[in-house]
């Protein structure tokens, strides 16, 4: 399989909750990452707590790919993220129109789903 260096990167949407299962975010982010991809990287209150409870104080937002670079390799830096608001309704994001491949949320209770 040929690749095209002109092809547009894909792009997929990630929100991070709080329910239980950081791992399960930061592996579905580097792997993404590692292959490329442009995620629309998404938080809420709780998944920001979640990461640092569950991974320690390294895996906080603001220090996201750092972690995952530590944690992952450097194979991570291959793609890229934009981190929106979860209280910016008026984000790009939030536009059905935004051009997105996908959308993950992870982790994800049974009550979210």
């Amino acid at each position: 399989m040929s690749t095209d260096a002109a092809a547009p990167r894909r792009r997929v949407a990630v929100a991070i909750t709080g329910a239980s299962g950081a791992l399960y975010a930061t592996r579905t982010l580097a792997a993404l990452l590692e292959r490329g991809v442009h995620i629309e990287l998404i938080v809420s209150d709780y998944g920001r707590r979640l990461l640092r409870d569950e991974l320690g104080e390294r895996a906080t937002v603001d220090k996201l790919l750092e972690f995952l670079g530590e944690s992952y390799g450097p194979a991570v830096h291959s793609g890229t993220y934009t981190l929106h608001s979860n209280k910016d309704l008026g984000a790009t994001i939030a536009s059905g129109s935004h051009d997105c491949d996908g959308m993950v949320v992870v982790p994800c209770s049974m009550k979210t789903l």
